[in-house]
């Protein structure tokens, strides 16, 4: 039987509170894969942003669909998929129309940032606990390079690194958890890396700072069904 793990996620600003929610809906499949379906709302870009993205039994992408919308007007959608050798999109977007791309990598990429929240916490999957390094190099793709995702969708490769901070228990609005603490650093000198907090087998996100956009994002309900 499928196992459904759902939550909400406020996005907090430093000065003026929340400015944007995001509800997502974890299914564990039955063959070890994941799909996320998550929608994100941010008040101050008005951007809505409906994404349904599957990870491997490995955790590393196998596609994903982002749909966005700025200013109540639609943006785009785009439909991606990963392999070994090739990163490929299929876009629609309002301004130019039609747009296939098909991006030579030299492994499919660990990891896919679609701008949910819930599936930056997905990023630390990648982290290997059995190596002793405690910063390690992944190599990401992402839907779009804009801090808030509000450009495309289009397909883009980029480095970055996980840093592995220790445990700790963390408190948020949808409870106390044990958590893996880690950064993320990005391959931009001017973005102080994303502090993140995640907690589970299922990479579950419950906190998540990042001074670049003066706001925190915090788990404030979770729950879970078969």
């Amino acid at each position: 039987m499928l196992q459904h793990i759902c939550g909400k996620i406020s996005y907090v600003h430093r000065d003026r509170g929340e400015t944007g929610r995001e509800w997502f809906r974890i299914t564990r499949n039955a063959d070890g894969s994941r799909t996320l379906r998550a929608t994100c709302e941010l008040d101050d870009e008005g951007i809505l942003r409906d994404v349904v993205h599957t990870v491997g039994s490995d955790w590393k992408p196998v596609d994903s669909f982002v749909r966005l919308h700025s200013g109540g007007v639609f943006a785009g959608s785009s439909w991606f998929h990963f392999s070994d050798t090739t990163l490929a999109c299929e876009a629609d977007l309002a301004d130019v129309g039609r747009i296939s791309q098909s991006i030579a990598v030299p492994q499919r990429p660990d990891v896919f940032a679609a701008h949910p929240l819930s599936s930056d916490g997905w990023q630390v999957s990648q982290f290997d606990h059995s190596r002793e390094a405690k910063r390690q190099e992944i190599l990401s793709s992402h839907c779009s390079p804009r801090a808030d995702g509000g450009s495309g969708p289009l397909a883009g490769v980029n480095p970055k690194a996980l840093e592995f901070l220790g445990n700790e228990v963390r408190s948020v609005p949808a409870g106390s958890f044990d958590t893996r603490h880690f950064l993320i650093h990005t391959p931009r000198d001017d973005w102080p890396p994303l502090e993140l907090w995640v907690h589970g087998d299922d990479n579950i996100l419950v906190e998540l700072e990042w001074p670049i956009l003066h706001s925190r994002y915090i788990l404030t309900d979770l729950s879970m069904s078969r």
